[in-house]
Formats: structure tokens, sequence, C-alpha cells
């Protein structure tokens, strides 16, 4: 049984605008995350993988070989960006901007081998953020200027 309170709450978003959606669910997911309910590092990462691919797939609805290597791949792009970037931890918006960044930088690789672009293929992929970030950026982590990435980022 729902209880009158969220059966109210409910009754209302099917009138919502799009906009006004989407400031539900980040307060939405902010009440999660700092209860300590969902962890979104994942969440947002697969947001920003779906929306670098100007695609909406529910993370339910992806095949069961892909939810394997997205369990295997994810993690090594938060755990990249995390060590390269300890600041992108303060802040969600920074946050999916470097996670769109990775993931167009892996699309890009991927075009450029003519490989087709596909949730799956990217997917497969992920784990080579290193490789292709090194290869777009050479010597940069070596040198300890990937700052000037976010900094370039931000004067967008």
């Amino acid at each position: 049984m729902v209880a009158p309170k969220l059966q109210q709450v409910l009754s209302l978003l099917p009138v919502l605008s799009q906009s006004e959606l989407a400031t539900v669910r980040t307060a939405v997911d902010q009440l999660l995350v700092s209860s300590g309910a969902v962890s979104n590092k994942h969440e947002l990462f697969y947001d920003a993988l779906t929306g670098a691919l100007n695609i909406r797939i529910p993370y339910e609805r992806l095949p069961r070989q892909m939810h394997k290597a997205w369990d295997k791949n994810a993690p090594v792009v938060v755990q990249f960006m995390e060590a390269t970037w300890p600041v992108t931890q303060d802040g969600k918006i920074t946050r999916l901007a470097m996670m769109k960044f990775l993931i167009n930088m892996i699309i890009d690789e991927l075009k450029a081998q003519r490989v087709p672009i596909s949730v799956g293929t990217v997917i497969t992929n992920l784990h080579r953020v290193e490789e292709v970030f090194d290869r777009h950026f050479p010597d940069y982590r070596k040198s300890g200027i990937t700052g000037v990435i976010i900094k370039a980022m931000e004067r967008k």
C-alpha cells in the first residue's frame, strides 16, 4: 500500500515538464546518495554513457552479457578518473563532464578504427581508457599536468 503523501507526489509526476522531472530526479538521486542508500558513481557513469551516445536505454534492458562487461569495465574508467582527477569527486557536474569526455575519447578512437558505434562496442572498450587517454594526451599524467584539461573545460 502506498502512503497518502507518496501517492500525492506520484500523481503529480505525469504533469511535470521534462525539465521539472530532471530536477526531481536530481533531488532524489542526491537524497539517496547522501543517505547512503545508493552508490551514485556507476549510475552517473551509465547516464554519461547513454548521454554521450545520445540514447536512452535503461540499464535493466541491456542484454545480460552487457551487464557482465559493464560490471567489469565501468569501474576501470571510474577508478582512472578518480586517480587522475581527484577533484571530480567534489561535484556532480564536473564528474559528469569528465565521464563524457573520457567516453567521447573512446568513441572517437573506435570511429577512427572504423568500428561501428553501439552501446555494446563502447562498453566492451571502456577498459582501454588509460591507453586511449595516454595516446591523446601523451605524458600529461607523467608530468602531472592533467589538471589543465579540467581548467580548459571550465572555460568553455
